[in-house]
């Protein structure tokens, strides 16, 4: 018999993920959770749900805020990982992430957070009513449900659906209230309904199904959203004003000779997944945008060569933390799936 908490994760689980079990689709679903601040995960299959919730809900109990990732994926995962957005397999849902104004919440610039829950529900009933609504504890989750779910099996695929969730998030976006990039995030995790929101200087809140799963707007096919959602705005291109970066000029090892010889542009330039555009300088520092982030900037270069990402979602998406920096080496292989000792072994040999 599962207890109320693990009872509720598993309930919802089954439903997102509803479709892809009748019809026999493969994924594997992780559950995270966040613990002396590093993520610590386990993989489930979809016939062991009922352990996910279980897992969940004792993790959850236990202080860590708790997390499920919204798409499924094709391999297990090492427990200090979250997996990598290149692992996702299935797409059953996509959601947003809308904050209320309150402790542990800051809008972006220009942007101001949405004052109450009926604000933020409003938002997204404008904007494409949702299958299901969970109240985060601090925000609301819309959970846009796919019937038949999106299977991933090129690059073209993964293209698409990042092209819609870009176009969701967007959408969301001009609202004029401060809106987390989600939908877009092939990596995101969420909490699910059932856990406790640890939120750390606020008061423990449970996470809960705000509108539920009877009352909704109904399922989406991929097609619904491609027709139903607007384009996306010309891609901002500000100018850059900074000075160039200091480069190493001396020392052997791979990392020294490809920062010598290669830029953060050339980098960028190499990355076929993402579309990334100059940004106004920061505190001198010379910055990127990647396409879909209304964030000012979400990488930064520092005087000694040091890349800072800023951005939370390309942090995760990388293994690390939002403002920690990786030397050009290391950013160029944790950007293209590769662990930068190995790929020094690599080139070594």
């Amino acid at each position: 018999m599962l207890n109320p908490d693990a009872y509720q994760v598993t309930v919802f689980l089954r439903w997102v993920h509803e479709h892809a079990i009748a019809t026999g689709v493969e994924g594997r679903q992780v559950i995270t959770a966040k613990i002396d601040g590093k993520y610590r995960s386990k993989t489930f299959m979809l016939d062991q749900l009922d352990a996910a919730g279980e897992h969940a809900a004792t993790v959850n109990a236990a202080g860590a805020n708790t997390y499920y990732r919204t798409h499924l994926i094709d391999r297990d995962v090492p427990v200090y990982e979250r997996g990598k957005g290149e692992y996702t397999s299935v797409v059953t849902h996509l959601t947003s992430d809308i904050d209320i104004a309150g402790p542990g919440h800051r809008p972006s610039e220009g942007k101001k957070l949405a004052p109450t829950t009926e604000a933020a529900v409003e938002i997204v009933d404008k904007t494409l009513p949702p299958t299901v609504l969970l109240h985060s504890g601090g925000g609301i989750y819309s959970v846009h449900r796919l019937d038949p779910p999106f299977v991933i099996t090129s690059d073209d695929d993964r293209k698409r659906i990042r092209n819609v969730g870009r176009r969701l998030d967007h959408a969301l976006n001009r609202c004029g209230y401060h809106v987390d990039h989600t939908a877009l995030d092939p990596s995101r995790v969420i909490r699910p309904p059932g856990v406790i929101n640890h939120k750390p200087g606020r008061d423990p809140r449970p996470v809960t199904v705000l509108r539920g799963y009877a009352c909704g707007a109904g399922d989406y096919s991929l097609d619904d959203l491609e027709r139903l959602l607007p384009p996306l705005p010309p891609p901002r291109r500000p100018e850059r004003t900074g000075s160039a970066v200091v480069r190493p000029s001396t020392g052997s090892a791979p990392w020294e000779v490809f920062a010598r010889n290669h830029t953060v542009d050339d980098v960028l330039d190499a990355d076929t997944q993402h579309t990334w555009h100059p940004a106004k300088d920061q505190g001198g520092m010379p910055a990127w945008l990647r396409d879909g982030s209304d964030s000012d900037y979400s990488i930064k270069q520092s005087a000694n060569g040091v890349v800072i990402v800023w951005s939370s979602m390309i942090a995760s998406e990388l293994g690390i933390e939002p403002g920690d920096g990786l030397d050009l080496w290391g950013f160029a292989c944790k950007l293209a799936g590769r662990n930068p000792t190995e790929a020094a072994k690599a080139v070594r040999r």
